[in-house]
């Protein structure tokens, strides 16, 4: 959402899917990469993204320094539920 959920202003990656048969195999990891390298050609940074579940919060954790410089993460699990798991 270039102009942000409901308007905010703030460039939001909204979310992201992945087909069960290719979870695990690092296409998430691929497609979240792409939108953001897209989001930073496009000008539309910080790319904020809601973190809502413990394997995002992975990913989020995983994306090269470039890109993670780039993103405001909000997360609405706790650091101790990613570290559980």
């Amino acid at each position: 959402s270039p102009e942000g959920e409901m308007g905010s202003g703030e460039p939001t990656i909204v979310g992201l899917w992945v087909h069960y048969d290719h979870r695990r195999d690092g296409v998430g990891q691929a497609l979240l990469e792409a939108a953001i390298r897209r989001m930073i050609e496009r000008g539309l940074t910080p790319v904020r993204l809601d973190v809502m579940s413990e394997k995002i919060g992975r990913i989020v954790e995983r994306l090269p320094q470039e890109l993670r410089a780039q993103v405001v993460a909000h997360s609405s699990i706790t650091l101790d539920s990613l570290l559980d798991s």
